[in-house]
């Protein structure tokens, strides 16, 4: 993944109190490496970091946390796929560094290799449904953000930025990170706008569904909606998630009738959008 021909040489200092940057090749490699077949293998790695002084226990269990999140969603796929990203990015870097491709064109090239393969081929998976749209998504977001991780050590390396501001750049994305999290995010991507979805909080609040209660059911509905564009007109609320609406978030039968109608609208929006394009 790494584009620039200068490597950044570490001191003993850096590798201990600034591992921002390592944090991302970590758990990218985690990801794309390891999946499904060899987690012992990245858990050694990890307390390997964490007796080095590397990592804290804190972010170590952190990134154990996705690694097992993507195993139990689609472990097998995401890893042959994390391969094939690999590889790319593997290739592309030993063009730059073999003279056969500026930084500038391998970066353009990596770009056109995510838009043009990578970007189809996970939704051709998801379609397939070989891999959850949930599971793509995090797929997705762990590439970007080792990408932003590399720039930004590549201008460390050129002296473009100083480490410090590198620590800054990384924290600022981070904090974009966190505010981006939550269920309004997961509905954006989706293609639902905040008006939109300040529109579905109204009409639920409207039948009595209370602003303590509102997280619960939209979550509920999310894993509806899901359910909705496998199924199509076939779809049938399982019962752990009637049980959601019903016990743990105390909906009435008309209410979760309620629910539904709006996730159905959502699929249906959805579909013509994708139809359009």
């Amino acid at each position: 993944m790494i584009m620039s021909k200068i490597s950044v040489r570490r001191t003993g200092r850096w590798r201990r109190h600034e591992t921002l940057l390592g944090l991302v090749a970590v758990l990218f490699l985690a990801v794309t490496h390891a999946l499904g077949t060899d987690v012992e293998a990245v858990e050694r790695r990890l307390g390997k970091a964490i007796s080095e002084g590397e990592l804290s226990l804190e972010q170590a269990a952190a990134m154990m946390e996705v690694l097992h999140e993507f195993v139990q969603d689609d472990g097998d796929v995401t890893h042959r796929i994390g391969r094939w990203v690999h590889a790319t990015g593997k290739k592309l870097k030993e063009a730059v560094v073999a003279g056969q491709l500026s930084e500038e064109e391998a970066w353009k090239k990596w770009q056109h290799f995510k838009e043009h393969d990578l970007a189809p081929k996970l939704k051709a998976t998801v379609a397939a449904g070989a891999m959850r749209e949930a599971t793509a998504r995090r797929f997705w977001h762990a590439v970007k953000k080792a990408e932003a991780g590399e720039r930004i050590k590549a201008a460390v390396a050129k002296g473009k930025m100083t480490k410090q501001e590198a620590r800054a750049k990384w924290k600022q994305g981070k904090n974009n990170d966190d505010r981006g999290k939550g269920i309004a995010c997961h509905y954006r991507n989706m293609g639902v706008t905040d008006e939109a979805l300040g529109g579905i909080k109204k009409a639920l609040a409207e039948h009595g569904v209370a602003p303590d209660k509102m997280e619960g059911v939209l979550g509920g509905m999310l894993r509806m909606i899901h359910g909705m564009k496998s199924s199509g007109k076939d779809y049938d609320m399982d019962r752990r998630l009637r049980e959601h609406f019903s016990d743990r978030v105390g909906l009435a039968e008309k209410q979760i009738e309620l629910v539904e109608q709006l996730a159905r609208r959502i699929v249906h929006g959805m579909t013509e959008a994708d139809e359009s394009r």
